[in-house]
Formats: structure tokens, C-alpha cells, sequence
């Protein structure tokens, strides 16, 4: 609460120089506007330092034999935003530092035009450094997602920041390959995962958010199969 009362005071970006009208005449050389660009690049790479951090913490497929729901689009989803996040929190500095300051003006009141003459700055930092730790969250509760086929049995987590659930593989009663599953709106999607039936009712099924290559469940599904000692059952939903 405190960092947030922080942010709404502004007292973050009291640094930035005022937004004011240039003079009459001014103009931006190419030049200028070429460091303006890259000042915005330069920020959305600096996003890529934490992303690569979270690469190298949790990189994905780093077990044999494991299948992570965050392999797929999800696991993007916290490092894309984190981008932008950084990108955004960082860009008011890097453009104060790459553009001079009568050119960085002329193109700030050009561009505050959209936004009632109001400076987008102490906006664009504060909402980065609200969407960072977001990102984080968002990216590690995904990362907790998942589902592991090894040689000693089946183990999950189904909800984020949850407890791991293991079962042997004398526990597994049917291993299938399904074709499509019912998305919330009501849509059926064509889209191959795995489900495991257990002998005392319970079912896991993984996959319905992983546009991976079909290839990849049925990797999966004949490995659970060989591994259980039954045989793969194919079913449409």
C-alpha cells in the first residue's frame, strides 16, 4: 500500500522536466528522431534482461519427460508483459539521456496531443513499475503448472502456488489421447492432450492450453502408456 501511495503522489517522476509548449519554429532533425526511436528500443531490451533472468531460473523442459502447461503460449504471457513493464517504467530516462533536451521537447508536445496536453510520462513509469511485479506473479503462477511423467509415477500441480499431487504408475487405470475439449465460451477446439484415469476414479488431464505440436502428447501419452502397461485409447473429447 505504501509503494502505491508512492506512485499516486508522483513523487516518482518528480525528476522528469516539466512538459511544456516548445517555441515557436522548433523542429527535429532526423537525426534527433532516430535517438528518440532508439531510446524506445533501448528500453524494451533492457525488458529482456529479467526475461532472460527467468529463463535461466526456471528454463523450460528442464527435466527429462516433463510436460508443462508454461511451455506453451502461457509461459510467454509473464515475460511479455514484464517487457513492456520495464520498457515503459525505463523509456523516460533513456529518452532524456539519447535525445537533447530542445528536440526531446518539440516530439513530447507533439506526441501529448492525444492525451489532452498531458505529459504520458509519469504514467508510463508508474504503470511499469505497478505491471513488473504483476508479470512476476502471473509468470511464476503459470510456471507452478504442471504435469510430470517419470519413471516412478505421475505427478501435477493444478493450481497455482499449490501443493504437488503424485501417484504411482500401478495408480493409473487409462491413459487417452483426446482430440478437442469445450472452451469456456462454448467453442470446441480441436487441440490433441493427455488424460489419465486413475483405478479409484480420479482424472487428470493436462494440455488443452498448450498449442505445442500434437506429436508432443502423443510422445506423452505412449510414454504413460508403456509405463502404466496399458494400452493408448484415442477419443474425440
Amino acid at each position: 500500500m505504501y509503494v502505491l501511495g508512492f506512485l499516486a503522489r508522483g513523487k516518482a517522476t518528480r525528476l522528469l522536466p516539466a512538459l511544456e509548449a516548445p517555441p515557436e519554429g522548433a523542429f527535429v532533425t532526423r537525426s534527433e528522431r532516430a535517438r528518440y526511436c532508439a531510446a524506445h528500443g533501448t528500453a524494451l531490451l533492457l525488458g529482456l534482461v529479467p526475461v532472460g533472468a527467468l529463463y535461466l531460473l526456471a528454463p523450460p523442459s528442464a527435466e527429462p519427460q516433463t510436460w508443462r502447461v508454461t511451455d506453451g503460449v502461457g509461459w510467454l504471457l509473464g515475460p511479455f508483459f514484464l517487457v513492456l513493464a520495464v520498457g515503459a517504467a525505463t523509456s523516460p530516462a533513456l529518452l532524456a539521456w539519447f535525445v537533447p533536451p530542445r528536440a526531446l521537447q518539440v516530439m513530447l508536445w507533439r506526441a501529448s496531443r492525444h492525451m489532452g496536453r498531458k505529459d504520458s510520462r509519469p504514467l508510463a513509469v508508474r504503470l511499469g513499475l505497478v505491471i513488473a511485479p504483476l508479470a512476476l506473479a502471473l509468470h511464476f503462477a503459470l510456471d507452478g503448472l504442471y504435469l510430470r511423467l517419470g519413471p516412478d509415477g505421475v505427478s501435477w500441480r493444478a493450481m497455482p502456488f499449490g501443493s504437488t499431487a503424485s501417484r504411482p504408475w500401478s495408480d493409473v487405470g487409462d491413459v487417452e489421447l483426446v482430440r478437442t475439449f469445450k472452451a469456456m465460451t462454448g467453442k470446441v477446439v480441436e487441440r490433441p492432450h493427455l488424460r489419465l484415469r486413475f483405478a479409484d476414479g480420479e482424472v487428470v488431464e493436462h494440455g488443452c492450453f498448450d498449442t505445442r505440436a500434437p506429436a508432443v502428447w502423443e510422445d506423452a501419452a505412449a510414454y504413460a502408456a508403456a509405463q502404466a502397461g496399458v494400452p493408448v485409447r484415442r477419443v474425440d473429447k
